[in-house]
This record gives C-alpha cells, sequence and structure tokens, in this order.
C-alpha cells in the first residue's frame, strides 16, 4: 500500500544526507539552487499534511506509553555508511538499491515514527499508543507527562493521528 504521508517522513528524515551526498559529489551552483528548491517543496509539503486544522476526533481511553524519540543514534548510522567508501557507479547503484529497502521498511514499519527533523523543524514528538489492542502513533508537540483523555486528533494514515489542538480557528 503506498503511504505517502510516511514517505514524505522518510524524505524529510534523510534530506540531510542526500543533500550532503549530491554536494559532496556533485557540487556546482545548479545542484545546490535544485535541493534548495527542493528542500522548500518538501518541507511546504508537510507543513500541509501536519496541518492541525480541519476535522477533529475524539480518541478517548488512549495510553500513550513511550516516547519514539529515542532511537536516533541508530538513526543517525545510517548518515554514516555513505561516507566511509568511495563512490563508484557500483557503490551509487548499491546505495540507491539500499536505500530503497531502507525506505519500505521505514514506511511499513515504526522506525517512521524515527525523524529527528520532524522534531528540529516542527516541533513535533512522535508516541505510541495502545487502542482497542492496537498499537498507534500521536504526533504532538506536547510533552509525555502532558496528554489528558480525550485527546483530539486527525487521522494521517491507517496507525498515524496528529494531536488537534482547540484553540486554533479554522
Amino acid at each position: 500500500m503506498f503511504r505517502p504521508v510516511k514517505y514524505f517522513f522518510f524524505l524529510l528524515g534523510y534530506l540531510p544526507l542526500i543533500f550532503a551526498l549530491i554536494l559532496r559529489y556533485v557540487f556546482n551552483f545548479f545542484t545546490i539552487i535544485g535541493l534548495i528548491i527542493f528542500s522548500i517543496i518538501l518541507i511546504i509539503i508537510l507543513k500541509y499534511l501536519l496541518q492541525v486544522k480541519g476535522v477533529a476526533s475524539e480518541l478517548t481511553g488512549i495510553v500513550v506509553d513511550k516516547p519514539r524519540d529515542i532511537g536516533y543514534i541508530a538513526f543517525i548510522v545510517t548518515y554514516i555508511i555513505p561516507f566511509l567508501t568511495f563512490i563508484d557507479t557500483a557503490t551509487f547503484i548499491a546505495l540507491i538499491i539500499v536505500y530503497s529497502v531502507i525506505s519500505y521498511i521505514y514506511v511499513s514499519t515504526p522506525l517512521f515514527s524515527i525523524n529527528p527533523l520532524l522534531k528540529i523543524i516542527f516541533g513535533y514528538n512522535i508516541y505510541v499508543f495502545k487502542k482497542d489492542g492496537g498499537e498507534f502513533f500521536l504526533i504532538s508537540k506536547k510533552y509525555l507527562n502532558e496528554f489528558q483523555n480525550p485527546v483530539s486528533v486527525r487521522r494521517l494514515d491507517s496507525d498515524l493521528f496528529i494531536e488537534v489542538f482547540e484553540n486554533l480557528e479554522d
């Protein structure tokens, strides 16, 4: 299943790596301008996807158990891999294959919730919560000790919600 929100999270999470690799191996004025435009477009799309205004529903009886921002160190290791070798065509193709597999795993598992730039750029935390026997993810600007039931949310994906704040006007 195509999950555009999670693919955008993947792109946002790996944007600095993409930037660094392109600047390392294809450094020129047009590349820099292209990367800046790509970054701006990606951030605008993510800002739109993360809009907390709009139709919201209330979730009651949820238990926000743990933050998902604890895996940042493992995430950063994937940034280091491309810088350990010289890039030739075969290595570049291998990196594309590896990162394609990583993107699939990232989108189809809870790994998407480990995204340092979501915290740095937008100030969001991602939490795991349980409801009706299922495990879901909540994107919120709140800290773990600030949650109260019910929580107003908007669904972004089948297992992903963003908290909606009532004090925002439409």
